[in-house]
């Protein structure tokens, strides 16, 4: 089975959603999220066209719109088990990017703090480039949101010491 990566699962997920709650009108969705129609068009390009990658900060607030769990968007539904992240990258840097986004979101939502746009640019730099270290050499890096969540935690617990 070829493994679709993590755009593509958004993409899927989100047009699962439109066709099933919103009769397969993403002006609908975006109204109930006070943006634009074409702000979640774009992710799926009904029209055609070349649709654009959803990161990780509007999947969580799509998620939120409609009542899906954090991280709902990001998983293949009935094909592969609920807790794992299952998207492949041929790409290291890929993989890092999407992770790092993924525990820059985490990070906040555990704090239950907002970072500034700067700090969160270096949050995410820092651990892409950590990722991308750990998957060049080989290690292993988080593959499920427990392990990711884990990961914040401990990173959190570091943070706190350095302060101290």
């Amino acid at each position: 089975m070829d493994h679709m990566d993590i755009y593509q699962i958004r993409r899927q997920n989100l047009q699962d959603i439109l066709t099933k709650q919103f009769n397969g009108k993403p002006k609908l969705l975006a109204d109930l999220m006070h943006k634009d129609g074409s702000q979640i068009a774009r992710y799926i390009k009904p029209g055609g066209g070349i649709p654009e990658n959803m990161g990780a900060s509007v999947a969580r607030q799509i998620e939120t719109a409609v009542n899906k769990p954090e991280g709902w968007l990001d998983r293949l539904h009935n094909e592969i088990a609920e807790n794992v992240i299952p998207y492949r990258v041929s790409n290291p840097e890929d993989l890092a990017e999407e992770k790092a986004l993924y525990f820059a979101d985490e990070f906040e939502r555990l704090l239950e703090i907002r970072l500034s746009s700067r700090d969160k640019r270096e949050l995410f730099k820092r651990m892409r480039d950590r990722y991308l270290r750990q998957l060049t050499a080989g290690q292993k890096v988080p593959d499920t949101e427990k392990e990711m969540e884990a990961e914040v935690i401990d990173f959190i617990e570091i943070t706190k010491q350095m302060k101290q």
